[in-house]
């Protein structure tokens, strides 16, 4: 299955980060990866954010589709650089930063800081929360183009 419009990566990050799914449009290929994601010990923003910038900016982009990164996260960063000067260049070259962060021990001001803008960082004190906000920011990029 094919996606219509743009492209979708995926990067997994805990202590380790990496590019589980490129740049693509096969939502399948997609799906795949999200249903094989687990969870890690550690939390390296920084590095993640640097991955994910050089995909979306990198060869398989197409120039038409807008770089967007969508982070879901606590906010902690245990490893690697600061995360808040990366994701302060990567807006710079144009990438739109969503940020998304549920539950009690949430870094609110830093996960706020990475995003573009105050529309473009969501929160919620449940993580039950989390698939309807993920829900609600696929339509607003599919509307926003």
């Amino acid at each position: 299955m094919e996606l219509t419009q743009g492209q979708v990566a995926l990067v997994m990050f805990a202590n380790d980060v990496s590019l589980v799914q490129p740049l693509t449009r096969d939502k399948g290929a997609l799906l795949t990866q999200l249903s094989l994601i687990t969870t890690g010990t550690g939390t390296a923003l920084g590095t993640a954010i640097t991955v994910a910038d050089n995909e979306v900016l990198g060869v398989r982009h197409v120039p038409t589709n807008r770089p967007i990164i969508l982070l879901l996260s606590d906010g902690e960063n245990l490893d690697g650089p600061d995360p808040i000067p990366l994701a302060q260049a990567a807006k710079a070259k144009g990438i739109r930063m969503i940020t998304v962060s549920a539950g009690e021990d949430v870094m609110q001001d830093v996960m706020r800081s990475l995003a573009s803008s105050a529309e473009n960082y969501y929160y919620s004190s449940s993580l039950s929360e989390i698939p309807n906000m993920l829900h609600l920011i696929v339509q607003k990029i599919q509307c926003s183009g």
